[in-house]
């Protein structure tokens, strides 16, 4: 068979029934029809009818046509020979028609604002939505940023702010007429918004705390605290809350008087209008000094430093102050190191071997420094001496012995504890022969020596180490001759002002006598000191206080130095009356009597003792702070020039020989004014 084209009118209106007819030229009978749209049967339905008139015809009616009849539709013509087809399109147009209408919309800023806009018709209905911007002309809006719009029309506006409300209009069109356009306005309600501000608030305990909640929002807004999932009433247990009307919404102020630890917990700040309800906690942290370290350890300990280390605290601090000082030595420096806070360990350089240390550590935070730590005490480990024993001097004694005296190192030298001292002595071309004495001695006498013979000492200190560096060498040389023994001294008069002495001559088989040096003193500290040629034998010293104890003691001089002092010879000048200073009448007052006078003086006398050795000692250790070190020092001997003798006291020897075992026979004395105290 062949079939006729066939067509569908052009732009078909809709509504109206359509008719088209599918025709058989040729063909072998019988022929049967069908009808396809856009490939699918079309089978008889309400509107849609195919029906065979002839036996070379079959018409297809359409009825009350509409866009949705669009299509390709095909009739199929065949036989036992074969078949054939024809397609023609149909084409129906429609004006748009509403399916959902745009309406008045009320948004909330920050939500989504959703307008729809979805219409039919043939062509497809193109969408178009404008607005308008305060008096201006409206504008069309297009798809970018926070604005979409989907292939219905309908436009979506995300994250919606207050200047997206306003005058929205939607225009429908397809070019056929009419088109359609609807005009809807759009509310934007603000509800409550808090400013993220930082979650926490810090107040020192004690001050005052405000906490301010800024509130955005459409108004009437209403603000409220809660505490501990509680609401706070204003003006309760030191509690106030405060507002401040501002252009966007409010400022509420939460106020707490005098604050303390309690205080520290969560505030939450609510925020509600008519368009929604919002919240934000904060923090408070009420700020005190940082509590005390604890549990301080030395975990390591060398001679010039140490590592100490302590429990972390609980809160975060600032730094923490490690101070350290001397534990026993008597005006100690306090020295301090600071360590970050977020440490807990520190490493003490720079200490003195062998030294007892006491520490401490402090923390500190923006309020101020917490209590000490419990003091830890620490000894830094040992190392040898690094200084000889001091002021070390050299007699010689006699023909055959030599005395060795000495101090020890500095104490801050000694670098640990001071066990004792190697003196190490010899003559010339001999090795060193060493002795060892322990720390309480300070001298030593080396008997059994060589007549006039050079000794050479050397002494080193040392400590549970061991020895220190050695100190300088040290010479003496024994004498030729002995120096003479003690003279025999006693009282011959007494008056109130003077006392008469009269001292025999020692044997001296050495060398003769060359001068007599006399002391003597009060108990008070008055010391004096005379010297004598050797031609005389008796002296009277004047210018004394009456009732005053005197103490005299006598030495001579030969060649070979100064013999050994008498013992003390005690006497007491009389009272300035005439009689003796401790009278034993009967009837006299008790406090002149012996039993009372005496303890009183010898109290008293001890008292003045311990003054005096007080003040000599405080005085030698600033001299030694203040001088250099010497290892040695001479000590002046007291040598006449034997053809120029004078018969006359002096208070200081003539000039002599700077050491006592010098062999020196020459010499020279400067000649002094007559005292007026000797007669």
């Amino acid at each position: 068979p062949k079939l006729q084209p066939f067509f569908f009118p052009k732009d078909h209106p809709q509504m109206e029934t359509l008719v088209v007819s599918c025709i058989a030229m040729k063909g072998a009978k019988p022929l049967t029809f069908s009808w396809y749209k856009d490939g699918r049967p079309v089978m008889a339905g309400h509107r849609a009818i195919p029906k065979t008139l002839t036996d070379n015809l079959s018409t297809l009616t359409i009825l009350k046509v509409t866009a949705e009849d669009n299509g390709n539709y095909t009739c199929v013509v065949s036989n036992s020979a074969g078949s054939d087809r024809f397609t023609a399109h149909l084409l129906v147009t429609a004006a748009p028609v509403w399916l959902s209408e745009p309406k008045d919309t009320d948004a909330v800023q920050g939500g989504h604002l959703v307008l729809s806009c979805d219409a039919a018709g043939f062509p497809k209905p193109r969408v178009t939505w404008k607005m308008q911007i305060g008096s201006s002309d409206l504008i069309t809006l297009h798809p970018v940023g926070r604005r979409k719009i989907y292939d219905n029309g309908t436009l979506v506006i995300e994250s919606v702010e207050s200047d997206d409300g306003g005058i929205y209009q939607c225009d429908v069109s397809n070019g056929v007429e009419p088109p359609l356009s609807k005009a809807v306005k759009v509310a934007v309600h603000v509800p409550p918004r808090i400013s993220k501000s930082s979650p926490e608030v810090s107040v020192k305990r004690g001050d005052i705390a405000k906490i301010a909640c800024d509130v955005t929002g459409q108004h009437p807004l209403v603000v409220t605290w809660e505490k501990d999932n509680a609401v706070l009433l204003p003006s309760v247990d030191r509690y106030e809350t405060h507002e401040e009307i501002t252009s966007t919404g409010l400022i509420s102020v939460l106020v707490i008087h005098n604050s303390v630890r309690k205080d520290a917990t969560n505030y939450v700040c609510v925020a509600k209008n008519d368009f929604g309800q919002t919240s934000h906690a904060y923090r408070l942290i009420v700020l005190e000094p940082p509590e005390s370290p604890r549990d301080l350890v030395v975990t390591e300990r060398r001679s010039r430093y140490v590592s100490v280390k302590w429990a972390p605290l609980r809160k975060q601090v600032l730094r923490y102050v490690f101070r350290y000082w001397r534990k026993s030595s008597r005006g100690s420096v306090l020295q301090e190191q600071q360590v970050d806070g977020t440490r807990n360990s520190v490493m003490v350089n720079n200490l003195h071997p062998g030294t007892e240390y006491a520490a401490l550590v402090l923390a500190e935070n923006s309020v101020g420094f917490g209590d000490p730590s419990d003091p830890v005490i620490f000894q830094s480990t040992a190392e040898e001496p690094s200084a000889p024993p001091m002021n070390i001097q050299c007699e010689a004694l006699d023909t055959r012995n030599i005395r060795l005296s000495w101090e020890p190192p500095p104490a801050d030298q000694l670098n640990g504890e001071l066990k004792g001292y190697h003196i190490g002595h010899k003559m010339d071309g001999i090795p060193l022969v060493y002795d060892t004495v322990n720390r309480d001695t300070s001298t030593k006498t080396f008997r059994g020596l060589q007549a006039a013979t050079v000794y050479k000492f050397i002494l080193k200190a040392f400590n549970e180490v061991g020895p220190g560096p050695p100190s300088e060498e040290v010479s003496c040389t024994t004498l030729n001759g002995d120096p003479p023994s003690m003279p025999s001294l006693r009282v011959t008069s007494i008056t109130s002002s003077s006392v008469s002495l009269h001292w025999n001559s020692p044997p001296s088989a050495a060398a003769p006598i060359i001068q007599y040096e006399i002391q003597y003193g009060t108990d008070d500290g008055d010391k004096r000191q005379l010297h004598f040629p050797a031609t005389k034998d008796a002296v009277t010293l004047t210018d004394l206080r009456s009732g005053t104890r005197y103490n005299f003691r006598m030495a001579a001089f030969n060649l070979y130095g100064r013999g050994d002092f008498s013992h003390d010879l005690p006497a007491v000048t009389h009272l300035s009356d005439g009689s003796s200073p401790f009278p034993v009448m009967d009837d006299m007052p008790f406090y002149y009597k012996t039993y009372f006078v005496v303890p009183v003086v010898a109290s008293f006398t001890v008292i003045i003792t311990a003054i005096v050795i007080a003040w000599a000692c405080l005085k030698r250790a600033t001299i030694m702070q203040s001088t250099p070190l010497v290892s040695q020092y001479a000590r002046t001997s007291y040598i006449p020039t034997m053809d120029h003798r004078q018969e006359e006291p002096y208070d200081i020897p003539w000039d002599g020989p700077t050491n006592r075992n010098s062999m020196c026979k020459e010499g020279s004395y400067t000649r002094l004014k007559r005292q007026r105290n000797v007669v």
